[in-house]
């Protein structure tokens, strides 16, 4: 089960978003998944929030498990974080590091870094290959952050070699 957003374009142009728990299960005769809807919360304009806080933490009590709010200061000790942590900003890495990942995997970052190594390059040119490598990736090249700023730098972390 999860929790899903649905959005419908009226006449005048405005946009409405919906709120629905939802299940996938499989088409008898396609073999597909289709989203079945276990209850509609109607319109995300319309909701109450703590109607949907109140059903997280019911459902958290059952799998014995702790919810807080952030919103409505609920960041206590028990939740695992320091009261004075707060969220500056986040970034999607998750492509970068799975084609990282891989890199590694196959040995392709070694290679590079042995070739370096051995013709003494100081110059980590392994790093600055690795954002050029996804041309089929789920997002582009430009989004990865090699020279989005004029410089030539990558928002990749050194490797651990």
């Amino acid at each position: 089960m999860y929790l899903r957003t649905t959005k419908r374009k009226n006449k005048d142009g405005s946009v409405v978003e919906y709120y629905q728990l939802a299940h996938n299960e499989r088409h008898p005769e396609t073999k597909k998944p289709v989203a079945r809807i276990i209850h509609n919360f109607g319109r995300t304009d319309e909701l109450d929030r703590d109607d949907l806080v109140r059903l997280c933490r019911s459902i958290a009590r059952v799998c014995g498990l702790k919810a807080a709010d952030p919103i409505a200061g609920d960041n206590d000790s028990s939740s695992g974080f320091p009261k004075d942590l707060s969220l500056i900003r986040t970034h999607t890495l998750g492509t970068p590091l799975v084609i990282e990942a891989l890199w590694e995997r196959l040995g392709i970052g070694k290679i590079l870094r042995d070739i370096g190594t051995s013709k003494k390059l100081h110059v980590p040119y392994e790093r600055a290959l690795l954002p050029r490598l996804p041309i089929g990736s789920p997002i582009p090249i430009r989004s990865w952050g090699f020279g989005n700023d004029g410089s030539q730098r990558c928002i990749f972390p050194p490797a651990g070699h």
